[in-house]
């Protein structure tokens, strides 16, 4: 996702990981009981992201937007 570790660490939940890919970049991974809690949870910081897998999720996350 296109936001700040420091940013994705104040606000990721507790079973989460995560680690900065650069100053701007975050990969996050964490699970839920849904694929829309997932997607609702990574719109909450209004950021560009990528859902990489599982295949399932991705297809069926609109929101999901690739690099620029």
């Amino acid at each position: 996702m296109e936001c700040p570790a420091a940013l994705v660490a104040k606000w990721a939940p507790g079973a989460a990981s995560f680690e900065a890919i650069d100053e701007r970049i975050t990969r996050i991974q964490m699970g839920a009981w849904s694929w829309s809690a997932l997607i609702g949870f990574l719109i909450t910081f209004d950021c560009r992201f990528t859902v990489e897998g599982p295949a399932r999720t991705r297809r069926s996350s609109p929101a999901s937007e690739g690099p620029p």
